[in-house]
């Protein structure tokens, strides 16, 4: 199929060259037939044309019909490509967002780590509450970035992507205060189950 596809335009090219093959033949074998016409008649007798003659007309008009089917086949295969890689391009320029977010915020990024002190209850960073409201917002801007890559892009790739990013914030996506708060209304039912799926496997899984 990869060989197909490397080849379809030369396929169509070999076609229309096909066609417009057969209809010079056509034309040649229409002027023929006249020249002879007039001694055919005299000898009475009716020429008949070899298969390939009587059917040139719809030989050329299925030849046509081909080339025309393999152009338009070939120009939804272009479209489908460009929509592919523009795609993959958002999808690449969302996660290198996430990824200046967490190279910018490195206290913020990954909480399992265990190098600051999150309360999920008091809801601070280290004692500091503003802190906290910034990690909000990063976890938010993680959330929205990996909805949308997955929308647009659903590898394994990307999925075990985001599911690296999910996990280094299972203690804030389980707590109460996020469960309650009514951010996952903002989802996607099948973001929101691949969010559950994900934050319901074992911290070694």
């Amino acid at each position: 199929m990869k060989r197909l596809w490397d080849n379809i335009e030369a396929i169509g090219a070999v076609v229309m060259a096909l066609a417009a093959v057969i209809a010079l033949v056509y034309a040649h074998v229409q002027i023929t037939e006249g020249r002879d016409a007039e001694r055919e008649r005299a000898l009475g007798e009716r020429c008949r044309m070899v298969w390939l003659w009587d059917n040139s007309v719809t030989l050329a008009t299925i030849a046509m019909g081909i080339a025309a089917v393999v152009a338009l086949i070939y120009a939804h295969l272009q479209i489908s490509d460009a929509r592919r890689a523009e795609r993959r391009a958002n999808a690449n320029e969302l996660w290198r967002e996430t990824l200046r977010l967490a190279f910018d915020n490195p206290k913020l990024s990954d909480p399992s780590l265990k190098t600051t002190n999150f309360d999920y209850e008091n809801l601070t960073i280290d004692g500091d509450p503003e802190l906290f409201q910034k990690y909000e917002m990063y976890v938010d801007t993680v959330l929205n970035a990996s909805e949308d890559i997955l929308e647009g892009l659903p590898t394994p790739e990307w999925y075990a992507a985001v599911r690296l990013q999910l996990k280094a914030h299972r203690d804030y996506l389980l707590s109460p205060h996020f469960r309650n708060s009514g951010y996952l209304a903002q989802y996607t039912p099948k973001f929101r189950a691949y969010m559950d799926d994900v934050l319901s496997e074992s911290d070694h899984a």
